[in-house]
């Protein structure tokens, strides 16, 4: 589960990095992958975010429901922005991913960040 995640997530701070959305894998609603790309490809250029750095990533709490799994996080991450008037600074975040199950792996069906 862990190495799910942490492949999610460096695959998505790449994409922050490089302005492409390259992980659609990971999704199983268009709906939410969309979202994602419009915010890695245009939203953090407009914030003036250049790259995340990864800090922490702590799986708190896992259930699971027949094919479907919950799976609670604690996330921090350095952003450095393209600016240089705009300081680093550490965004944490507490997540709840709601996963399915498909093969040997698994795809997001739902994602909330606190």
């Amino acid at each position: 589960m862990t190495d799910f995640l942490q492949d999610y997530r460096d695959a998505v701070f790449e994409g922050v990095k490089n302005r492409t959305a390259n992980y659609s894998k990971y999704y199983d609603n268009d709906s939410l992958f969309e979202e994602m790309k419009k915010w890695t490809t245009q939203e953090v250029k407009d914030k003036y975010i250049d790259y995340y750095t990864p800090i922490e990533l702590t799986v708190q709490e896992i259930s699971e429901d027949g094919d479907t799994i919950t799976v609670k996080t604690h996330e921090e991450f350095r952003v450095t922005y393209t600016k240089s008037s705009i300081k680093e600074n550490v965004n944490k975040r507490d997540k709840v991913y709601t996963l399915k199950k498909t093969g040997n792996s698994f795809v997001i069906t739902n994602l909330v960040t606190n």
